[in-house]
């Protein structure tokens, strides 16, 4: 809990989560909300970047794991030194297989640890907007969708614009309209009214 100079109240700490296909804009929404609430940003991409290959099937087979354990260690540190987190990330390739399953309790159970409200969010765009952003900002990430019709079909496949795994009580917010009344919905739903927090460990951490 931190202080609200304000008010003189306790301001619970949080845990942001953005997930979202590669293109629906949920980086930049993480950017614009952390500079509006002052909370630091987690991004997979940069802690991926560390590393030999930072995307593609080297990248999937050899580092992915430890990309997701730095995050992991980095949310951890950074709710212990009471901070609130955005986590950026895409949780989409992994839809079918547990681990989209798996992170949705380990994110619930570390905010429980440190007493930090945790909120899922999810961007979603069209087809047609998620291609047209992706081939604008002409990325090495991206190069492979956009390769082919069978590279951007399997892409879909991969990291479906819409998942059915999404907590109940979070947020599929839209893009595909002016990004000031995205901004705006999801600002509201992070400051909506939440009950009490309660302490819980969880050998899931």
């Amino acid at each position: 809990m931190r202080l609200n100079p304000e008010s003189n109240t306790q301001v619970p700490k949080k845990l942001v989560v953005i997930t979202g296909s590669s293109g629906t804009g949920k980086s930049t929404l993480a950017v614009c909300l952390g500079k509006e609430f002052g909370y630091p940003i987690v991004c997979k991409d940069i802690y991926a970047s560390i590393f030999p290959a930072s995307y593609g099937d080297e990248y999937q087979q050899l580092y992915r794991s430890d990309t997701h354990q730095k995050m992991r260690e980095a949310i951890k540190i950074l709710l212990s030194l009471g901070c609130s987190v955005i986590v950026d990330v895409v949780h989409s390739k992994e839809v079918k297989k547990p681990d989209w399953d798996g992170w949705i309790p380990w994110y619930t159970q570390v905010g429980k640890l440190y007493q930090a409200e945790v909120d899922f969010i999810r961007v979603i765009v069209t087809e047609k907007d998620q291609r047209e952003r992706l081939e604008r900002r002409n990325s090495p990430f991206d190069a492979d969708k956009l390769s082919s019709p069978e590279a951007w079909q399997r892409f879909q496949k991969e990291q479906p614009i819409n998942i059915d795994t999404h907590p109940e009580n979070g947020l599929i917010v839209w893009n595909s309209r002016p990004f000031a009344e995205t901004f705006a919905e999801t600002k509201a739903f992070l400051l909506r009214p939440r009950p009490a927090l309660s302490l819980v460990r969880s050998s899931l951490l």
